[in-house]
């Protein structure tokens, strides 16, 4: 179940763990299972276990009476919590029981494993894909003017599918448009894309032959402040993740651990496919020869960026 469905599908169970980085649906998910919490009992209600001393903490309160005859909700948000054996011993045999009138939420917990996920419900928090954002972003200007359905998907590109930055961007709109419908072009103009994300737009456009739209995109970065020497290093580490993650069997999720970056960064790495490993294994050459020029005093910044994009547009 992703947390966009919580308002929609019966819940299975009173235990959950939300898994995802997407902050806009966690906080979805926790608002969701607050607001199931009535009455005015709600301050004691509900208790939210941000610092563990240990799964005490957790298992304590399910095991004793409520100050409420309504529903009450455990969160735990400790991130940083190492559980040992004997604790999650504990804590399987205490969510083996009917733990009513409790509902028990792990807020992306590390110290969950495989035995103790089995006994719960996950709940993703992670980006949706561009098809599910459209009519969720339509939903939210639908009251003030509606949107162009281009201008969605834009939105979507632009916050590389991220709906706390979409939510954010979409409260801007909403006041600039002033009830008027919003199109693509006030997308463009308003909605800051994010620069690793513009250059991964411009590989794209590069490697599929779209030199005019390449080139379009480089211009807006330039117009933007972003320096030579920043999007020529981009460049390069763009290609090289490209390049590693054509050639490894990893997972998106391990490789983005290696990489030290988001899981979706990979998966939009690996959406480059019309180019052959050898020709990327040149490029990427290229482009460190020309870094390596500039950095050596060579060439000036300009020179080696010119000479490096030009050649990049003749691959």
């Amino acid at each position: 179940m992703h947390s966009k469905d919580l308002a929609s599908q019966p819940l299975a169970g009173r235990v959950f763990y939300l898994q995802g980085e997407d902050f806009y649906w966690l906080d979805n998910a926790n608002r969701f299972f607050v607001e199931k919490i009535d009455g005015d009992m709600r301050d004691v209600s509900i208790k939210i276990l941000s610092k563990l001393d240990s799964l005490d903490d957790v298992i304590y309160p399910l095991t004793s009476f409520g100050f409420g005859d309504g529903d009450q909700l455990v969160i735990v948000k400790d991130g940083a919590y190492e559980a040992s054996k004997h604790e999650l011993q504990l804590l399987r045999d205490t969510i083996r029981e009917d733990i009513a009138p409790y509902y028990l939420i792990f807020d992306n917990v590390k110290f969950l494993t495989a035995a103790e996920k089995k006994l719960m419900t996950e709940i993703k928090c992670s980006r949706l894909e561009k098809s599910e954002l459209i009519p969720i972003i339509e939903g939210i200007f639908r009251p003030f003017g509606g949107i162009d359905i281009r201008a969605a998907g834009l939105m979507a590109d632009y916050t590389q599918n991220e709906m706390s930055k979409i939510y954010l961007e979409c409260q801007k709109l909403i006041s600039y448009a002033d009830g008027k419908r919003v199109t693509s072009d006030m997308v463009e103009e308003l909605v800051t894309e994010d620069s690793e994300l513009q250059i991964y737009h411009f590989i794209n456009s590069v490697t599929g032959g779209m030199a005019d739209n390449a080139l379009r995109l480089l211009d807006r970065l330039l117009n933007r402040g972003e320096a030579r020497t920043f999007i020529l290093a981009a460049l390069i580490k763009q290609y090289r993740r490209i390049l590693h993650c054509s050639l490894s069997p990893k997972t998106d999720g391990e490789l983005a651990q290696l990489f030290g970056v988001k899981e979706y960064a990979i998966k939009k790495a690996r959406e480059i496919k019309n180019i052959g490993k050898v020709k990327m294994k040149g490029v990427l050459d290229m482009l460190v020869d020309y870094e390596y020029r500039f950095k050596s005093g060579q060439m000036s910044e300009t020179v080696a960026f010119d000479a490096a994009i030009a050649r990049l547009l003749a691959v």
